[in-house]
């Protein structure tokens, strides 16, 4: 099980500060705004991160390192699409925030689970942003959609897998 961090503001006390390790104050020092960290890391840094947490400074989500299931998607595509902003997908109109199962682009390195954003690049997933998170055999549920909707389907990814580099293929599971 891993936890992924996300900093909500970066305006901190120096008591809550000195309660944390090095990689999470290096990551609130930064630009890059969010943070995983092992179940063993994580339980190391407990205090300080839950001190944060309760100051509102940080949320902290879980995130599953290989579990059999990811978080339901709202649509899946039904063909290559462009990775950014609203559009329709499926006969569902996909806004700021929705997760999409992409599985259809020509490049198959693209696919994967997004977040929808209005006006910009669509972002990975956070469950779906690393190796260490994507397993060839996870299950993705699919709620919405004319063709795709009350669906499941599984990850195929091969081995070695690297983000960005190796292609992903998701198989429909039921009809």
């Amino acid at each position: 099980m891993y936890y992924n961090i996300r900093l909500i503001n970066i305006a901190y006390s120096v008591q809550i500060k000195n309660t944390i390790t090095t990689e999470v104050m290096a990551t609130l020092n930064s630009d890059k705004r969010s943070i995983d960290l092992s179940e063993e890391d994580y339980l190391l840094a407990k205090v300080g991160i839950d001190a944060l947490a309760g100051a509102g400074i940080i949320h902290v989500e879980q995130e599953y390192e290989s579990g059999t299931s990811k978080r339901v998607c709202r649509v899946a595509t039904t063909e290559n699409i462009t990775l950014e902003d609203e559009q329709t997908i499926d006969t569902i109109s996909v806004v700021n925030g929705d997760r999409v199962l992409v599985k259809d682009q020509t490049d198959p390195i693209e696919n994967g689970l997004y977040k929808a954003v209005s006006g910009a690049a669509w972002e990975r997933a956070l469950d779906f942003d690393a190796e260490y998170k994507i397993k060839d055999g996870q299950m993705v549920p699919v709620a919405s959609g004319a063709v795709g909707g009350d669906s499941l389907y599984m990850v195929n990814v091969g081995e070695p897998f690297v983000i960005d580099e190796s292609e992903i293929a998701f198989v429909k599971m039921n009809a």
